[in-house]
């Protein structure tokens, strides 16, 4: 494959590979870290690169995600209760709080709950150890199989499928004990007090059953791939930096 070549088809994978190490990072800069780094090791690496063009997504997803991974264990894990520990920092950041009033009733921020919806899952993914968040991610939102998934983690099918249940049960047992969307004693409304700010509207994003809930916000997830995040969440990322 010609270098030419394989800068079309990069710029194809690029929309899915930002959006997954978006989700896996959360950090704006390591992402972009990551996906420079991605490039230049992939062209470095032409001679290596799948003849078959539908084997190329998984090829530079390998690259992509052994970098990441590297990058999370450089940075540590975060704490699972981050986005509730960095709510006093937000209230207290005037900034903050006067771009939060600004964009009260604006069009981008009309799916505010969904949006944190998603960004919590980010977080509470960041709690596992990356290789279980990188096969949540690769398996359940991106639409590899168990064996591509294995294929970009350099690990074998069983292997994955006990990461995939571990992060499962992981992730599951963390919103039963925090999110009051589906447990009337959780701590954390703040899907439903986002809206409430910024749409007037007291919207519950989950609107599953508890159950079901990893399943729907998996759903959500998917849904909102390739989306932007908006100018507060992108904010509130710094103020994670800043607690971090």
């Amino acid at each position: 494959m010609t270098p030419e070549a394989f800068a079309v088809e990069l710029d194809v994978i690029k929309v899915d590979l930002r959006d997954y190490l978006s989700r896996l990072l959360l950090h704006t800069d390591a992402v972009d870290d990551v996906l420079q780094s991605t490039a230049v090791r992939a062209l470095s690496n032409l001679q290596s690169a799948p003849a078959v063009m539908g084997e190329l997504r998984p090829w530079v997803f390998r690259i992509a995600t052994n970098l990441a991974i590297d990058e999370i264990r450089r940075r540590g894990r975060w704490r699972p209760d981050v986005l509730l520990e960095s709510r006093p920092l937000a209230e207290a950041n005037g900034e903050f709080v006067a771009m939060s009033e600004s964009l009260r009733g604006s069009p981008q921020m009309r799916l505010i709950a969904k949006e944190h919806l998603v960004t919590c899952f980010a977080c509470t993914l960041r709690a596992l150890t990356p290789e279980r968040a990188a096969a949540l991610l690769l398996r359940e939102v991106y639409a590899f199989s168990v064996a591509g998934t294995a294929s970009i983690l350099d690990a074998r099918p069983d292997q994955v499928k006990n990461w995939l249940q571990e992060a499962r049960r992981i992730m599951t047992a963390a919103y039963e004990n925090r999110c009051a969307l589906i447990r009337k004693t959780g701590i954390c409304y703040q899907c439903s007090e986002l809206a409430e700010l910024f749409t007037g509207q007291d919207e519950n994003p989950l609107a599953s059953t508890r159950s079901e809930s990893l399943r729907e916000r998996v759903r959500i997830v998917r849904e909102l791939r390739n989306r932007q995040s908006n100018p507060w969440h992108q904010q509130l990322f710094a103020i994670f930096d800043e607690l971090e």
